[in-house]
């Protein structure tokens, strides 16, 4: 009886030792199930032409010039790129006004669901 009892919490213990593999931050994405291309925010949400936004959500091209960003119909240019994270400059010669952020990466499109405020001071 002590000899099944103690093989039965040897098993339970070596079970539930962790598992030493980390798992990716973020998660890449299985070859044939990538990540979903998606917005989670921008900020600041408010600015003014040539302001530096921060991108953030899933699915971003690891190379910055990979990845295309739109303020509107205005091309912004790429600084720096993760998986999760874009930093780009506005365009100098933006009007005025509320713009959807559009990012194109991996043959993917996504538009923020929040709008940008362009502001000229």
């Amino acid at each position: 009886m002590k000899k099944t009892l103690l093989l039965a919490l040897a098993g339970i213990v070596f079970s539930c030792s962790k598992n030493d593999t980390p798992v990716p931050n973020p998660d890449p994405g299985v070859p044939g199930n990538p990540v979903t291309l998606h917005i989670s925010s921008v900020s600041p949400e408010i600015g003014d032409p040539s302001a530096t936004i921060t991108i953030t959500g899933t699915g971003f091209n690891l190379n910055a010039a990979a990845n295309e960003v739109k303020a509107g119909n205005y091309t912004a240019a790429v600084k720096t790129a993760s998986a999760t994270t874009l930093v780009v400059t506005l365009p100098a010669d933006m009007e005025g006004g509320l713009y959807d952020i559009i990012v194109k990466a991996n043959n993917k499109v996504a538009t923020s669901e929040d709008a940008f405020l362009c502001m000229r001071w």
